[in-house]
């Protein structure tokens, strides 16, 4: 760090430092070390004062990335000092060296990665803006894709301002563009996935955006493509969840699209994995409800039993119960032929299994009489089957175990009124 201080206008001594110091990466003693020791400030103040050297200012963004990375403190460091503007200096006076803007956008990410406040000093300082830019130049380079990704989700994930700047200035289309330009990269398809998630949650703009550019189709093709990636199905799960919540129109395209049965395929391919499962839970419960049609594929595609199967094999997650629970609600309502594939499945047997297993949990007990009443509701098999499982005595417990829930005590007395 002495040397970058004592000759800030040699390029050669500025650049030698940030390399030196991205040898630091994975190495949390070290990075606080070079945290307390300035390397922040002066990599910094390096990019400052060399804007035209793409070598110095490419050595800085990376350094800039390993001193950061996990980092809460040097996070801290660098905003304070200036980092983001700099980085996005770069990027704005390079547009055209594709390895400056992907070490750029890999910085950003490094920067912003769960810091509320840096995601929005990146979005006032116009990152969202450059990296889709950045995207837009260099679509045929693949690590330019998958950082920029990368980025945008770093940047928007919880951030409405940001994810409206993303929405505004053609990030949608940007990362459509990318999972099209490059099917046979696994790692541009993950972080795409996860952009879109992060930039559609809730954002009905955005969902709207990501549908008309045609996202939805994209990210089941990225799970028909990578059918044994655990990631790509947990992040296209999840993809789909938030793209399809509330929105009917990519509620049909889902469905039109085969998301349905890539869905069911992903969790017949990933039984064990509990991210795959959850999400693919939440993704059929968001894709059937109120969906007669996708309700329809479900069932014919082998979805109740799936799911049913997860609930058995994995009796202690409860946010895993929870969402198939939530599943069974968007499949069974007003479905009479759901209702008689859950019942026939096991469905019943399984929802009073988690009420018994999880007897603390308010949500869990809500879903799963939710689910009770979805399956039950207008069919007196399925009443009779829930009755011989032990629902009565499940649901007053849950009434006595969560008397100040308005919502537990309104559908367990409905419930015990219907199983009566």
């Amino acid at each position: 760090m002495a040397a970058m201080l004592a000759h800030p206008q040699i390029e050669g001594v500025q650049q030698d430092a940030c390399a030196a110091l991205e040898a630091i990466q994975d190495n949390e003693a070290n990075q606080a070390r070079a945290g307390n020791c300035g390397a922040v400030e002066a990599v910094v103040a390096a990019m400052l004062a060399h804007p035209q050297s793409v070598g110095r200012q490419s050595s800085a963004c990376e350094a800039l990335c390993v001193i950061t990375t996990g980092s809460a403190e040097n996070q801290a460091r660098a905003v304070n000092d200036g980092a983001l503007e700099a980085m996005v200096a770069a990027m704005l006076a390079h547009p055209q060296i594709e390895w400056l803007q992907g070490g750029a956008c890999e910085a950003l990410c490094s920067v912003t990665q769960g810091n509320a406040g840096n995601q929005t000093r990146a979005g006032n300082a116009g990152a969202v803006e450059t990296v889709v830019a950045a995207m837009l130049a260099h679509l045929q380079v693949e690590e330019v894709q998958r950082v920029a990704c990368k980025a945008l989700y770093a940047m928007t994930i919880g951030n409405a301002a940001n994810q409206a700047r993303a929405g505004n200035c053609g990030a949608m289309e940007a990362v459509v563009a990318a999972m099209l330009a490059h099917p046979q990269s696994e790692e541009v398809q993950d972080m795409a996935c996860a952009a879109l998630y992060a930039v559609t949650q809730g954002d009905a703009g955005n969902r709207t955006r990501a549908g008309d550019a045609g996202a939805v189709e994209a990210v089941v093709a990225a799970m028909l493509a990578y059918p044994q990636s655990e990631v790509v199905q947990q992040r296209a799960c999840d993809a789909l969840g938030v793209m399809t919540n509330d929105d009917v129109e990519n509620q049909a395209r889902a469905g039109n699209g085969g998301a349905v049965e890539a869905v069911v395929a992903a969790m017949l391919a990933h039984p064990q994995d509990e991210g795959v499962l959850r999400g693919a839970c939440v993704a059929l419960h968001v894709v059937t409800r109120g969906d007669a049609a996708n309700k329809a594929r479900a069932g014919t595609g082998g979805a109740m039993e799936v799911v049913v199967a997860a609930m058995l094999a994995h009796p202690q997650s409860e946010r895993l119960q929870q969402w198939a629970c939530a599943a069974l609600c968007g499949m069974t309502t007003g479905s009479e032929e759901n209702q008689a594939r859950a019942g026939d499945c096991g469905a019943l047997e399984a929802v009073v299994a988690v009420m018994r297993d999880h007897p603390q949990s308010r949500s869990m007990q809500r879903w799963a009489c939710d689910a009770l009443y979805a399956v039950t509701h207008g069919n007196a098999e399925n009443v009779t089957r829930a009755v011989h499982a032990g629902a009565v005595d499940a649901i007053n417990t849950a009434v006595t175990t969560h008397g100040a829930n308005a919502r537990v005590q309104t559908i367990a007395a409905t419930l015990l009124q219907l199983l009566s």
